[in-house]
């Protein structure tokens, strides 16, 4: 019987494509941002480049704002799932971003 799972995440994600900048100590990993929700993002890096440095990312980079704090929970291939580790900070600036980034749905 081949069941797809019930969806797993609590927050609704929005598509996003735009470029991002993974913050690894002082390195900076160039991302593109696939999707974002209140509790975390989905993006894609050059395959891998953050294979080895998953934990040291600590934050990203939306656009000009602020960046957040996130920790990498997984990374396959191209792409990697993180959280935000400051869901009450993040949640001011995803909003910020959503509303001036993210075009609206037709």
């Amino acid at each position: 019987m081949n069941q797809i799972p019930p969806e797993q995440r609590g927050r609704r994600r929005t598509p996003a494509c735009t470029d991002i900048e993974l913050v690894a100590g002082e390195a900076r990993i160039p991302a593109e941002l696939v999707n974002i929700s209140f509790g975390g993002i989905m993006g894609r890096v050059a395959p891998g480049a953050i294979e080895h440095q998953k934990q040291n990312v600590g934050a990203v980079r939306l656009e000009d704002l602020p960046e957040l704090a996130i920790r990498v929970v997984w990374a396959a291939n191209d792409l990697f799932g993180a959280e935000f580790t400051d869901p009450q900070r993040a949640g001011r600036v995803v909003a910020g971003f959503l509303e001036l980034f993210v075009p609206p749905r037709a």
